[in-house]
């Protein structure tokens, strides 16, 4: 090979690096964006977003996998303005919550645990509502809410708790948290509210022990924005930059991962024989975060 090629490959190659940066950005700014607009409620201005960072990116898949996702929700959104059946209505807004609450959408999600709570009127949606409004920081609301509710689950307790030592009442929050224990197979929310309610009335060492086990139990595929929720929940603001929450965030879990192929539908999935609760005639995935979304 001459030199005058290599300098002329060496040209092209230089040419071409700004331009791949530059779509990367580009990628990475619609993709940021989309996040934004999605936690706005804006869900059409998400998916423009999303769709043109897959666009800038085609190599980056997560891109297109949230355009699908978003586009997804969409839909899920227009059936469940459509759906008449109570139950499937009900199934339907509950997946939605998780979804709001997974993405930060906060005020979607208040208007929809409204809705829910008025037609079930259950310990389940009165604690979804509960925890939408912690989100939200209506500790006020929180309080009225869960005070006026007849059913006094560990749940509630425990909600309730938090709402109340966020308000400076610390002597309410310590009796509530005093009744409100937990056993060995309470669920990841609770765990970490609990977490939460300790850490707030001051037994940081309980607390911590709590949020180290709320994170064993979280599914790998979660466990990164369980963590950053964590980072910047206000209940863990005193302890934020403290030895003791540092080595918490390291915890890893201890439940393992599918070997999900990350693809768009489970059916083609190269690992769906593999995958521990794929069953006969199911199109869902332990271990699949963005399958288990609406």
């Amino acid at each position: 090979m001459t030199v005058r090629k290599v300098v002329i490959g060496l040209t092209l190659v230089c040419m071409m690096v700004p331009a791949v940066s530059a779509a990367q950005a580009a990628g990475e700014k619609a993709f940021a964006e989309g996040g934004k607009l999605l936690q706005q409620g804006d869900f059409e201005g998400a998916l423009k977003a999303y769709t043109a960072a897959a666009s800038e990116n085609p190599r980056e898949e997560s891109y297109r996998m949230r355009a699908a996702l978003v586009e997804r929700v969409i839909e899920f959104r227009k059936k469940l303005d459509e759906e008449k059946d109570d139950q499937q209505w009900a199934t339907r807004a509950t997946a939605l919550h998780v979804f709001y609450h997974m993405n930060g959408v906060y005020g979607e999600a208040l208007k929809l645990d409204q809705q829910i709570h008025a037609k079930v009127g259950s310990t389940m949606s009165a604690a979804m509502l509960a925890r939408t409004q912690l989100a939200l920081n209506q500790n006020a609301e929180t309080v009225k809410l869960l005070s006026d509710f007849d059913g006094k689950t560990t749940e509630l307790q425990i909600l309730l708790g938090i709402a109340q030592a966020r308000q400076g009442e610390m002597e309410q929050a310590k009796e509530l948290a005093a009744a409100s224990p937990l056993g060995d197979d309470a669920n990841p929310e609770m765990v970490y509210d609990r977490a939460r309610l300790l850490t707030q009335i001051g037994q940081t060492d309980e607390g911590m022990s709590l949020l180290r086990r709320y994170f064993e139990i979280t599914h790998p595929n979660w466990l990164g924005q369980a963590k950053a929720t964590a980072q910047d929940c206000v209940d863990f603001a005193s302890i934020k930059n403290s030895e003791a929450f540092t080595k918490v965030l390291a915890t890893e879990s201890s439940i393992k991962a599918s070997g999900c192929s990350g693809g768009a539908s489970c059916g083609q999935c190269p690992s769906r024989s593999k995958c521990s609760s794929v069953k006969t005639g199911e199109e869902k995935k332990e271990g699949c975060q963005e399958h288990e979304k609406p």
